[in-house]
């Protein structure tokens, strides 16, 4: 959303607020990431696509794809449980107990994200930073401090997530990079 768009629709809510009315879907500027539990476990959907990050085929193999799928409430590899480190998260896959993580060129804009062994390297820590609307988050790597993005904000099953730069106002993450986070029990 540009910054006048966003600027508009807050000024809009603010108003109505005022006013003693309800804006129902009015976009609000984000001002800080979810709140995350360490040791739970979240279902990460798309704020754009509403499809969740999800490991292709359920894999429990090294190196599996982390794409985007509809929402299954069953499906054990849809649940990241997210464990805080020193500086970022890792987040650790409930049906195959590896991390998420980016692909060897980690720091090349359209690396890929993937699962793997967990190591606790610097391709598998994410800051979570305030998406691109309240209550989304942005995943940004520490490695390379690119986003995990949809290419093409696109709401294609099966599309491959990637890492970019952030495209939203002041290189936040954009409408592409921002997830909603909802907590699930395994």
């Amino acid at each position: 959303m540009s910054r006048s768009r966003r600027r508009s629709a807050l000024l809009l809510t603010a108003l109505a607020t005022a006013a003693g009315l309800t804006v129902v879907g009015a976009p609000a500027a984000s001002a800080a990431p979810p709140e995350i539990i360490s040791g739970d476990h979240y279902r990460i959907t798309g704020g754009s696509s509403a499809l969740a990050i999800d490991v292709e085929a359920s894999s429990t193999a090294h190196d599996a794809r982390v794409v985007q799928r509809e929402v299954d409430l069953e499906s054990r590899s849809q649940a990241w449980r997210a464990l805080r480190q020193w500086n970022g998260y890792q987040f650790v896959n409930a049906n195959s107990g590896k991390c998420l993580s980016v692909s060897e060129e980690g720091e090349a804009v359209a690396a890929h994200v993937l699962q793997r062994d967990c190591d606790g390297s610097a391709g598998q820590l994410w800051r979570v930073r305030a998406g691109d609307v309240d209550p989304t988050a942005g995943f940004e790597s520490v490695l390379s401090g690119q986003y995990i993005d949809v290419p093409g904000n696109t709401q294609a099953v099966d599309t491959w997530l990637e890492l970019r730069p952030g495209n939203g106002d002041g290189g936040n993450p954009g409408a592409s990079q921002s997830f909603y986070m909802v907590r699930v029990d395994v």
